[in-house]
């Protein structure tokens, strides 16, 4: 495949990331709407407390998604997306 078409994928592959963890928090907040009227019995809680975790996963998730999109796009690599294959080994003589 050629280099472009592999930079295009890539790119795509960050902008899916971030839609779907945009769609996790949104979705997230509206089940809490639904939810803060309902309570956990066994842990006496309202629901809406539970479901934060999503929502905070959701925001995790977008920033994850915006620094490696802002990394993908930016002309100088300040950061490596992907790990070395063969790392250099310090040979001891």
């Amino acid at each position: 495949m050629p280099r472009s078409a592999q930079r295009l994928l890539l790119l795509l592959q960050e902008i899916l990331w971030l839609v779907f963890a945009l769609a996790i928090g949104y979705y997230a907040t509206e089940i809490m709407a639904v939810a803060k009227n309902q309570s956990s019995s066994s842990l006496g809680v309202t629901m809406d407390k539970v479901y934060v975790a999503q929502v905070i996963g959701g925001a995790y998730l977008a920033l994850i998604a915006l620094r490696r999109l802002v990394t993908r796009l930016s002309p100088c690599k300040l950061i490596a997306l992907e790990p070395a294959m063969h790392a250099p080994v310090d040979e001891v003589t």
